[in-house]
């Protein structure tokens, strides 16, 4: 007889397995849209000045609360 903890690892394993299976066996290049190099960069740099611009406005938001607070323990 199989122990509990031995038929949990084989349910694991089985499971584990079969995630696998699913696991695409050739190249999905074919399947996928191709965008140009141009495209593929704007959009690259589109998304990190975002992300440049969300960080700026944060760092500055955090440099204005530590400023009020400074004037504030002045008082």
């Amino acid at each position: 007889m199989m122990s509990k903890l031995a038929h949990r690892l084989n349910d694991f394993l089985s499971g584990f397995g079969q995630a696998f299976s699913l696991w695409p066996t050739e190249s999905l290049d074919r399947y996928l849209v191709q965008e140009s190099p141009e495209s593929r960069i704007y959009e690259n740099f589109a998304r990190v000045g975002e992300h440049m611009e969300s960080a700026i406005h944060k760092v500055m938001e955090e440099q204005s609360l530590i400023e009020k607070n400074a004037m504030d323990q002045c008082r």
